[in-house]
């Protein structure tokens, strides 16, 4: 049986909190969104990029906010010395160009991963912390 990308339930936003559970919400409910776009598709279709010449495609995005959620909260706010996931200074446009030979699955716990670790990063830090 061929891989699917699973369904997922998005959460709701706060509507009154205080400000970081009310970012942190919202932060959440944005990243559900693209799972949200790629939940019951396949490897193929996750892969099908939009338009010629353009290497955007569902897949491209998982990775590349994969490398967001380490790039800028556990490298620039967090002060972690961490090289990125997919992108290089030989491959800089890696986590869209590597797609082809790229496994969805691996790439979609590897997010949740980093968004768990993104989280954990910064959940000391105060929200003015530059």
């Amino acid at each position: 049986m061929a891989w699917i990308a699973p369904e997922i339930d998005r959460i709701e936003t706060l509507s009154v909190a205080d400000e970081r559970p009310m970012l942190q919400s919202w932060l959440d409910y944005h990243r559900q969104t693209l799972l949200l776009k790629c939940a019951g598709l396949d490897a193929a279709q996750l892969a099908q990029r939009c338009v010629a010449p353009s290497t955007m495609s569902l897949h491209g995005l998982i990775r590349h906010l994969t490398e967001n959620e380490r790039g800028w909260f556990r490298i620039t706010a967090a002060g972690e010395s961490l090289d990125y996931l997919y992108c290089s200074e030989d491959n800089p446009d890696g986590d869209f160009e590597d797609v082809p030979t790229a496994d969805p699955a691996t790439d979609l716990a590897t997010y949740h991963r980093e968004r768990a670790l993104a989280d954990a990063a910064v959940a000391a830090l105060p929200l003015d912390h530059r």
